[in-house]
């Protein structure tokens, strides 16, 4: 598997190894700032069609409730997701957070998120997100609780020399390795759909209402890998994270 889906996956796999590293930074966090979490719209005066703008242009913010069933607070933008595209992210952060897979389970890929449990010799999905749970709270600390989530960038640039085409183009190789004879899950893929996710949230330790960036943590411990990576895919018609 190539570098740059190794990284898309950080939030998942790699993370197992890097938690080995956390324990010594995990309580030298710096305080979230929000001032670069996503892009401003043009300066006043100036006027420009939603379409030329950049990622981040068209805020808004997902509260949760009993009707759309949000586990998290999520700041996304408008023109890249739906209400409930940015919901599954939401979930997959608070599944994070709280070790638990119901949230998010039937939001992925399920070949992928059994590939996800073979690759870290975890026997169940559920003990997957519970082992990446207890990792996680080795980068953040004891009794973390994630409060918000940041989709902080979109990119669908399918070109083979950018960052979202490499993965683009590794996922494509991991599905069809995934995949039954005669039966190739790149196929079925809606290729306009594919999006490759820049992920930042904000959380609290026990005894403090300081809100610290998850991103801040990662990047003391890898500083390639200061954002969560992620993809979201639309197969056979059913929209899934990875």
């Amino acid at each position: 598997m190539k570098e740059i889906l190794r990284r898309s996956a950080a939030a998942l796999a790699a993370v197992i190894t890097l938690a080995g590293m956390a324990s010594c930074s995990s309580n030298n966090t710096d305080t979230v700032s929000q001032e670069d979490n996503l892009v401003g719209s043009p300066a006043p005066g100036n006027s420009a069609n939603e379409s030329d703008m950049p990622y981040g242009s068209t805020v808004a913010t997902l509260i949760p409730n009993e009707e759309n069933g949000a586990k998290l607070e999520v700041e996304y933008d408008r023109r890249f997701f739906t209400e409930e595209e940015a919901s599954m992210l939401g979930d997959f952060i608070y599944s994070l957070g709280t070790g638990d897979v119901s949230a998010v389970e039937n939001e992925f890929y399920p070949p992928v998120l059994n590939y996800y449990c073979e690759m870290t010799k975890q026997e169940s999905s559920s003990d997957y997100f519970s082992k990446l749970h207890d990792n996680y709270e080795a980068i953040l600390g004891n009794g973390f609780v994630f409060d918000k989530v940041y989709i902080e960038n979109c990119f669908t640039d399918t070109d083979p020399g950018t960052e979202s085409g490499m993965a683009f183009n590794d996922v494509s190789t991991m599905l069809d390795d995934l995949s039954e004879e005669g039966d190739k899950i790149s196929d079925k893929v809606d290729e306009a759909s594919r999006r490759y996710i820049y992920l930042d949230a904000t959380y609290t330790l026990p005894g403090s209402t300081e809100e610290l960036s998850l991103r801040n943590a990662i990047a003391k411990i890898d500083s390639e890998a200061q954002y969560l990576q992620m993809l979201m895919y639309t197969i056979d018609g059913t929209t899934y994270i990875f």
